[in-house]
């Protein structure tokens, strides 16, 4: 079956012309089914390029590394996620591997207003996608790198917080490693910090990170 390379739609002969059934384009007069197939190609990776660069474009208005968005957006295209899907899930990934926190919607009406047509609906299920596999989410052990370098944190806060999360990660299931490892800072710190400059310093949610803290000592608390 011909391909329209403009809407992807069925392409027939009709009156010795290679014309789109459905929004009515000419293709051609001669024109093999290998030549609609590479244009469609060339426009769906001309599509792509927009996208990345519009992506660089809200990484550098979020102050993200150009470099980590790049490979993350291409280890995510590799698994066969949507380039527009791909974008709002790089910003939302790479803004918590460098200690900060976007999230998936923030990201997504970002794009948006760039022109990306991106659906979160369809990130968050692409987002789902690609939960446990190697290579996309760090160990909350590195995430707690992450926050250490980012709050200047070292020494004995840091290696408090270590034991903690090796103690609780046979009850860790499906949870965020980032709010794990900040937990663990915010109760290795011993009342250093208050719920509020931790989040104020991470953007992550005061209430997602009392739940976390929370959590985290009842277990702690019958070991």
């Amino acid at each position: 079956m011909y391909e329209c390379p403009e809407c992807k739609g069925r392409v027939a002969e009709i009156n010795g012309l290679y014309t789109c059934t459905f929004c009515g384009l000419v293709v051609s007069q001669v024109l093999d089914y290998g030549l609609v197939k590479k244009a469609s190609q060339a426009r769906y990776r001309a599509k792509a390029s927009n996208v990345l660069t519009t992506l660089l474009v809200c990484a550098n208005t979020l102050r993200l590394t150009n470099d980590k968005c790049i490979e993350f957006f291409r280890l995510l295209k590799s698994t066969g996620i949507r380039s527009a899907e791909a974008a709002a899930i790089t910003l939302f990934a790479v803004s918590k591997m460098e200690g900060g926190y976007v999230s998936l919607k923030r990201a997504c009406n970002l794009l948006t207003l760039h022109g990306v047509d991106v659906s979160y609906r369809k990130s968050i299920r692409a987002l789902l996608r690609t939960c446990g596999k190697p290579g996309f989410y760090p160990s909350p052990l590195k995430a707690l790198e992450v926050y250490a370098k980012k709050l200047g944190l070292q020494g004995h806060v840091v290696e408090e917080a270590k034991k903690i999360i090796e103690k609780i990660k046979p009850y860790l299931g499906g949870r965020d490693p980032y709010l794990i490892a900040l937990a663990a800072l915010y109760i290795a710190a011993g009342g250093r910090f208050t719920y509020y400059s931790l989040s104020k310093a991470t953007g992550r949610s005061v209430g997602r990170l009392y739940e976390n803290v929370e959590y985290m000592k009842a277990i702690l608390a019958k070991k």
